[in-house]
């Protein structure tokens, strides 16, 4: 079709210069002569024509090079074409930069010669996937290859396979170093931020704790000796005296609410004494169901472990009683071995995990502050009409093994 089309644009060319032209009138020897010399100037018409698309093609065949030249060559990030084995077929100057090494002397070379020791599981598998699902994968790691430290680069990669069924990986990198610099400043000042509050809320604790004694040694000893005193003058004035003491009973309550608040007594028995004790008065004042699984007896936990996980069990019921309107409420504390469970269920409203709410968005965050500076994974679980579920898992090799008896 296409020599059709050059045949017919040559004999246009050469009926426009020709001098005379090819009739059936002419003498035959003249016809034949006239006939040959027109097919050779139409021949060498198209021989121009056909030399000047060579031309044209190899113009643009260049411009082509030159243009690849600029977007693989003088990429901003590594191109490199790797075998089914992992070999680099192809490489671009980023690459060789990265590598530390010229293009040439990448070519035939295995990538991962140039993958830092601890990540050369992470690149086998990566590369693993990218050949047997034929999809695009991606990864982190670092490379080794100029004398700087490694570099982390995030490595993306497609296969294609060509029609005589080779498999090829198309990968280009990305150094991502100064990201994977900033995440890790950043985990550092966050642990540095977790450290501090810790510290601060070790001190706050212990503050707590002095009010705590001073409001009932001093208040308390204040109100006792009041109470004394009415005692005294109940005699003169009954009825006055009977309005002060219900007026001192009910400080002297108040004294212990803040007491309790500020530092809870039961804490000095421990953990599992604390917990019962909280559910045993929350359940009164509240008419809630509590049901506590806790063990009888296992060594002290350390002062900070015990806070936490107190004030997390006390937030979670809290929010049962008062935000999920539950009517039953299930807390459980299991220490076996070199872990610790501690479980508080309700079968409450529930909530949606996805709607933010400032209250109990703050009482969450809280909880999982806390459980975060011990170093416990915590799960919140909750499903609108169902209740809640949260747990706290702390693993401490420290931890005694619970004895079996919960009440």
């Amino acid at each position: 079709m296409l020599h059709k089309q050059l045949r017919q644009r040559a004999e246009s060319a050469y009926l426009e210069c020709a001098t005379e032209s090819i009739t059936d009138h002419d003498n035959p020897d003249h016809f034949a002569t006239k006939k040959i010399v027109h097919e050779l100037h139409v021949h060498q018409i198209e021989l121009e024509m056909q030399n000047e698309e060579l031309r044209r093609t190899g113009i643009e065949l260049e411009e082509s090079r030159a243009r690849y030249f600029d977007l693989y060559d003088l990429a901003p990030v590594g191109f490199c074409t790797v075998s089914d084995l992992g070999l680099i077929l192809e490489a671009n100057l980023a690459t060789a930069k990265v590598l530390g090494t010229s293009r040439s002397a990448l070519v035939s070379q295995a990538l991962s010669q140039f993958v830092f020791n601890a990540d050369q599981d992470a690149y086998y598998v990566w590369r693993q996937q990218v050949v047997q699902s034929g999809q695009p994968h991606s990864c982190e790691l670092r490379l080794v290859g100029s004398p700087d430290a490694p570099r982390w680069m995030l490595l993306n990669a497609t296969a294609t396979r060509f029609v005589d069924k080779k498999l090829v990986l198309h990968v280009v990198l990305s150094d991502v170093t100064e990201r994977k610099n900033t995440e890790a400043a950043l985990q550092e000042a966050q642990q540095h931020l977790r450290n501090f509050t810790l510290r601060q809320q070790d001190e706050f604790d212990e503050l707590r704790f002095e009010l705590a004694r001073d409001v009932h040694d001093q208040l308390g000893q204040t109100l006792a000796a009041m109470k004394l005193e009415i005692d005294l003058i109940s005699k003169l004035a009954p009825s006055a005296a009977s309005q002060m003491h219900k007026l001192i009973k009910e400080g002297v309550g108040s004294v212990r609410d803040i007491s309790r608040a500020l530092r809870p007594v039961a804490l000095d028995l421990g953990l599992a004494h604390a917990l019962r004790t909280m559910a045993t008065e929350l359940s009164m004042r509240s008419d809630v169901d509590i049901t506590t699984r806790l063990p009888e007896r296992f060594h002290n936990l350390p002062g900070q472990t015990e806070r936490a996980l107190y004030r997390i069990a006390q937030e979670a019921l809290s929010n049962s009683v008062t935000h999920a309107q539950a009517h039953k409420i299930d807390i459980s504390l299991h220490i076996r071995h070199d872990h610790l469970a501690l479980t508080v269920s309700d079968d409450g409203q529930g909530f949606s995990l996805n709607v933010p709410s400032v209250q109990r968005g703050l009482g969450l965050l809280g909880m999982r502050e806390r459980a975060r500076q011990l170093g416990a994974n915590i799960s919140i679980q909750s499903t609108l009409g169902k209740g809640t579920l949260i747990q706290v898992y702390l693993r401490n090799a420290s931890l005694a093994t619970e004895v079996d008896s919960g009440v």
